[in-house]
């Protein structure tokens, strides 16, 4: 393969599994509420923005994003498989991860990778925090399309040292390690 050769890979990790397990995680009326905002959607052919805010206003933003990290560890294990099998693979070496802003399912895949490769959890969790400094170029255009056109609330804007320093704690005690 020429060297020269970029190639692109879009992992999903927000699957209709994914959304059905936080959906289904909700209240009985709150679920029964959100059907009827699905309802509404399919009705008004409005592309799911009704039901799209209701899910990150009562199910996603309401765990926090630890929780959605959580989620993401839990739930969405073949799209890291799949991140992960890609960048162990040489032939699709450098390799470059990317979201929408590099924090979130860039920074857990990131994590998991350091952590992997021996890096200790105080460096992990200083990587994930750079993004903090990192992003203040785009501030304002992340809190728009993370506040503003998802409904989450201000804290899915940050990446507070803590957040990953406990996520990696929950895979450690869930999974016995982030290896496993």
């Amino acid at each position: 393969q020429d060297q020269l050769t970029k190639r692109h890979f879009l992992i999903n990790f927000f699957t209709l599994k994914y959304v059905k397990i936080v959906f289904n995680r909700l209240p009985w009326h709150l679920w029964c509420l959100g059907l009827l905002h699905l309802f509404w959607d399919i009705v008004t052919w409005n592309k799911f923005k009704t039901f799209r805010k209701f899910v990150a206003t009562k199910a996603i933003s309401t765990g926090g994003i630890f929780g959605q990290y959580i989620d993401i560890i839990d739930v969405s294990q073949p799209a890291i498989y799949a991140a992960l099998k890609l960048i162990s693979d040489s032939e699709n070496l450098p390799a470059m991860i990317n979201c929408a802003f590099g924090k979130d399912r860039t920074g857990i895949i990131s994590a998991l990778i350091l952590t992997c490769l021996g890096m200790s959890k105080d460096y992990v969790v200083e990587e994930y925090a750079m993004s903090t400094e990192g992003l203040q170029p785009i501030k304002s255009q992340m809190y728009k399309d993370i506040v503003e056109k998802h409904y989450l609330t201000e804290e899915f804007c940050t990446s507070d040292s803590m957040t990953m320093r406990s996520l990696l704690t929950y895979i450690e005690d869930r999974y016995q390690s982030v290896e496993n």
